[in-house]
């Protein structure tokens, strides 16, 4: 079964299905496609929303990747994130290292936060 994506109705369905579900589902194979990365979450108000806060209109998806992926293919996962999921998308790269050992205040609030993991590394 496939949507009919030249339906009148298929831009809100598909709308509606990402609030219920989120992005998560259509970052996994993005993700596990990325050479470099280690693992990889989804932090911000869509991890928030997964963990059961209420969140007004979620906006951007926030992706953390941690590894030493290059630049360019992090470039290339944002853009067709963007297009799978229909808006922004931004990818903060950090180190495994920094991820383990997290002596940035940036580090510190994403694993004090919510954060859900996408399809990459040995718990995904």
């Amino acid at each position: 079964m496939r949507p009919n994506e030249s339906s009148i109705y298929f831009p809100e369905l598909r709308g509606l299905l990402l609030k219920a579900y989120g992005p998560r589902t259509e970052l996994v194979d993005l993700a596990e496609g990325l050479a470099g990365v280690d693992t990889a979450f989804i932090f911000g108000s869509w991890a928030a929303l997964y963990g059961g806060e209420w969140v007004d209109e979620p906006g951007d998806v926030d992706v953390l990747l941690v590894g030493e992926p290059a630049p360019r293919a992090v470039e290339d996962f944002e853009a067709a994130a963007e297009d799978r999921l229909g808006r922004p998308v931004q990818a903060t790269v950090v180190s495994p290292a920094a991820w383990e050992h997290p002596l940035t205040a940036f580090v510190r609030t994403v694993k004090s936060r919510p954060h859900v993991q996408i399809g990459v590394g040995p718990d995904a």
